[in-house]
C-alpha cells in the first residue's frame, strides 16, 4: 500500500523553510539540503529535502519520490509530499527529532547515555523489518549506515535517505561518486563488479550495522581490519566476540545473543552475495536466535 501525499506549491516550501534561512538547515549532503519546517495547520514539524539544481539530479529526485512514494511501514520515514513546479525537487518527510542511531552510539547525541543492549538488539531487528519491506517492493536502500537510521523520541529507528537499485538512479549519479556514505558499509562484490546497489549490498551493509552496534566502533573512511575479516575471527573466538562488546555497556548484555548476532552478522559479510541470507531470513534468525529483539517495551 502506497502513502497518502501531498504536492506542495515552491511559494509555500519558501514559507516552511523561512525563506530558505541558514538556522532552519538541519543537514547538507552531496546532493541536497534538509531544511526543518514548521507546518502552520497543526504546529507539527516535517524535514523539507531539497535537491540541488542539476539535470541529473533531477533524475535522483524522481528516482527517489518514486521510491518514496511506494512505501509505508512504522520504521521507515513518513513521506508526505513533494514540490516538482518547474525544474524544482524537494520531497517533504515527518521530522524525526532524536538524532540518528551514529549521534547516540558515538557519544554525539544530546543524550549521551549508552544504549543499552536491548535496545540494541531491537533497532536491529526494527531496521531489518524495514529493510525487508523495501526488499519485498523491488526496493534496495543503497546507502545503509548508522547516520542515516533516525531515532524518534521512544528511540524506535527509521530509515532515510534511500538509494535505489534501479539503473536511473545509478546513472544518475555515478559521474558524481558511486559510494556515497562510509566506505566500510560498502559490499566490496556490488562495488567492484556490479557497478551498483542490489538487496544483497544492503544485507553487507546491514551486517557492518549491526557490528557498529555490537562493539560501538565507529565505521571509519579507513579501516585498519575490513569488517568482514574482523567478523570472521569473532565467530571464529567466541572469547574475542564478548570481549569486543562495546565497553560502555559494562557487561549488562547476554552472552549468548552476542554469539547469535556475530554468527548472523558473518552470515551477512560473506564475500559472494549468492552466499548471504536475505533479510526475510535475518528475520527468522534474529527471531529465534536473538530473544530480546523481539521484546518492544
Amino acid at each position: 500500500m502506497g502513502v497518502v501525499e501531498r504536492r506542495f506549491r515552491w511559494e509555500e516550501i519558501k514559507r516552511l523553510t523561512s525563506g530558505f534561512g541558514s538556522s532552519s538547515v538541519i543537514s547538507e549532503g552531496q546532493f541536497s539540503t534538509v531544511y526543518l519546517a514548521r507546518f502552520p495547520h497543526d504546529g507539527s514539524v516535517g524535514a523539507i529535502k531539497i535537491y540541488r539544481h542539476n539535470g541529473r539530479l533531477s533524475q535522483a529526485f524522481q528516482e527517489e519520490l518514486r521510491i518514496v512514494r511506494r512505501l509505508s511501514h512504522p520504521n521507515v520515514v513518513r513521506f508526505i509530499g513533494y514540490c516538482d513546479e518547474g525544474e524544482k525537487g524537494v520531497l517533504v518527510f515527518e521530522h524525526v527529532p532524536n538524532g540518528t542511531l551514529h549521534d547516540h552510539l558515538h557519544n554525539q547525541s544530546s543524550h549521551p547515555t549508552p544504549l543499552p543492549w536491548r535496545l540494541r538488539t531491537r533497532i536491529a531487528y526494527s531496521v531489518a523489518c524495514a529493510l525487508q519491506h523495501l526488499h519485498h517492493r523491488d526496493v534496495a536502500h543503497g546507502c545503509i549506515s548508522s547516520s542515516h537510521v533516525l531515532l524518534d523520541p521512544r528511540l524506535e529507528p527509521k530509515l532515510c535517505d534511500f538509494r535505489s537499485a534501479d539503473a536511473t538512479y545509478a546513472r544518475a549519479v555515478a559521474h558524481l561518486h558511486f559510494v556515497t556514505g562510509p566506505i566500510g558499509y560498502v559490499d566490496p562484490h556490488s562495488y567492484l563488479c556490479v557497478g551498483g546497489v542490489t538487496p544483497m549490498s544492503d544485507v553487507y551493509s546491514f551486517g557492518v550495522l549491526v557490528l557498529e552496534l555490537l562493539t560501538g566502533q565507529e565505521v571509519e573512511e579507513e579501516h585498519e581490519m575490513m569488517p568482514a575479516t574482523l567478523a570472521e575471527e569473532m565467530v571464529e573466538d567466541k572469547e574475542k566476540a564478548v570481549a569486543m562488546v562495546d565497553g560502555r555497556l559494562e557487561g549488562e548484555f547476554d552472552s549468548k545473543e552476542v554469539l547469535a548476532m556475530v554468527l548472523i552478522v558473518g552470515k551477512c559479510l560473506l564475500m559472494y552475495p549468492r552466499e548471504r541470507p536475505s533479510m526475510m531470513e535475518i528475520l527468522g534468525l534474529i527471531e529465534t536466535l536473538v530473544p530480546s529483539a523481539t521484546v518492544f517495551e
